[in-house]
């Protein structure tokens, strides 16, 4: 073997640009470096302390002995230079690998400028010569290998720690959630005591009762997205009427958001629209569309929820006076993103987990400016026939 094939560098690159676990990574370094050999046994050696740990091999279980401290692992590792040992310079050490019928052993360091991960191991089947050229080549072939594993032990150390964060959120949202359902409870009980005085204490009772609720969606924000990173969010579909359901959406907002001024209005000329789906989930998604409108305007404006027909969907349009610029309007959609003004209560998730519950009733959604300029936000869900 006087150089070697570029193609097979090609298809090194190529497959560890698309690993992202270190498993796979392992993989294909040892299977594509080992092919080049035309051979499929080799070894990944990380250095940890003063140890090598052999982290990956295709040698059978029993050959896969332990690195001894001092060893041609450690040489190269050390040396930051490529050899190839016959293998009786290695068979007094490891006697167990002439029954493997290995003529010798290829070590590369695996190593990118000044950093030192391992060591990469090559177990030869047939004699083979290294020149100038194929030591480069190795060398090369150690410089990938570094950055690849590099950047799999990244992809790994970020999705552990999204994982723990997750982990985070999830528990202390659940922990949350009984206090606040208590508190929501009294404080109800008070708003209903106190709704027709007109008196310090109503103001003070409907801020508590409105901050609460406000709460409460933002935990069960934080719930919906730990369930739909951990891919745990479940969906009980059956048939139901929308029409009620559209008029309790906007009876929980006039309570609770008393000096606006909300509206439904049915387009359809019908009393009765069924639709297949989670109600719960639909609530969630209209709930999330009229919570967006009211943070993105001015109280005193009013918001309403029109209701059309489309062939075999309906629409559902959320409509206010907000004012959104245009370039936020692409944008809003996406996973804690709450537009241009940082004055914007919430986490940014209403319209990513909107989206998401659309998604799972095969519709669709968007958001734009109306002639009009007020901003609509619409969803189209298939209706029964």
């Amino acid at each position: 073997m006087s150089s070697i094939d570029v193609e097979k560098l090609n298809e090194l690159m190529l497959k560890l640009l698309d690993c992202k676990t270190l498993e796979e990574t392992y993989k294909v370094i040892v299977s594509v470096t080992a092919g080049i050999f035309q051979t499929s046994y080799g070894s990944i050696h990380i250095k940890n302390g003063t140890y090598f740990e052999r982290v990956y091999s295709t040698l059978p279980p029993k050959f896969q002995v332990k690195s001894r401290r001092k060893g041609f692992v450690y040489e190269a590792y050390k040396k930051e230079s490529v050899f190839l040992l016959p293998i009786n310079h290695v068979s007094q050490f490891h006697k167990e690998l002439l029954t493997l019928d290995i003529v010798g052993i290829v070590y590369i360091p695996i190593i990118f400028e000044k950093t030192k991960i391992g060591v990469l191991s090559i177990n030869l089947t047939k004699k083979k010569k290294l020149n100038s050229k194929i030591i480069s080549t190795l060398n090369f072939i150690g410089s990938l290998a570094s950055l690849a594993i590099t950047k799999a032990q990244a992809y790994q150390d970020m999705a552990n720690a999204l994982s723990t964060r997750d982990e985070f959120i999830s528990l202390a949202a659940h922990e949350l959630r009984t206090p606040l359902t208590s508190i929501h409870g009294y404080i109800q009980l008070l708003h209903k005591r106190f709704v027709n005085r007109k008196s310090r204490e109503q103001d003070w009772i409907n801020e508590l009762y409105s901050q609460t609720h406000r709460l409460i969606y933002i935990v069960n924000e934080l719930l919906d997205i730990t369930r739909i990173n951990s891919k745990k969010q479940q969906y009980v579909k059956n048939t139901f009427d929308v029409i009620p359901l559209i008029n309790r959406v906007i009876l929980r907002y006039m309570t609770i958001h008393s000096q606006r001024k909300y509206s439904f209005v049915n387009n359809t000329d019908e009393r009765s629209i069924f639709i297949k789906g989670d109600p719960e989930k639909i609530d969630q998604l209209i709930s999330h569309l009229v919570d967006n409108a009211a943070k993105f305007s001015q109280e005193d404006t009013p918001l309403s929820i029109v209701l059309l027909q489309k062939k075999n969907q309906i629409v559902i349009t959320v409509v206010n006076k907000g004012n959104i610029p245009s370039d936020d309007l692409v944008h809003l959609f996406k996973k804690y993103y709450k537009g241009g003004d940082s004055l914007n209560t919430g986490m940014g998730l209403g319209l990513y987990l909107a989206k998401d519950i659309v998604k799972h009733h095969k519709g669709k959604i968007s958001l734009k400016k109306s002639s009009q300029n007020d901003i609509e936000a619409s969803i189209y869900l298939p209706r029964l026939v």
